[in-house]
């Protein structure tokens, strides 16, 4: 069975499990039948990345830990405008939109 992942936050305890889940990945294939995709990841303070496909786990966790943005690894650049979770440009441009809840709305709207 495969699992799509997105990740509310990215701090100690997210990126050990992404270290984790990446050293046990042959080991869940196989004995377990389980893979996973990480396909979103929201922070307060490196951003946000979202890839339907699957992010780049490691170069995800070498940007946080080295204190960069995760925007670059993502596929989504902009705002979602077709979700009825999307609101006017001038509320998108304050710092307190982008918030783990409302990345998590937006990301999820077009799979509903």
């Amino acid at each position: 069975m495969h699992y799509n992942l997105c990740l509310i936050g990215f701090g100690n305890v997210a990126r050990s499990l992404v270290r984790l889940l990446e050293r046990k990945s042959d080991l869940l294939k196989s004995k377990y039948s389980v893979t996973y995709s990480i396909t979103g990841i929201a922070t307060g303070r490196h951003g946000y990345a979202v890839n339907p496909n699957g992010l780049d786990a490691r170069k995800a966790l070498e940007l946080v830990e080295t204190g960069q943005s995760i925007n670059s690894i993502s596929n989504l650049q902009s705002p979602i405008t077709n979700s009825p979770y999307a609101v006017n440009r001038q509320d998108a441009m304050s710092p307190s939109f982008f918030t783990p809840f409302t990345l998590l709305l937006a990301f999820l709207a077009p799979w509903r």
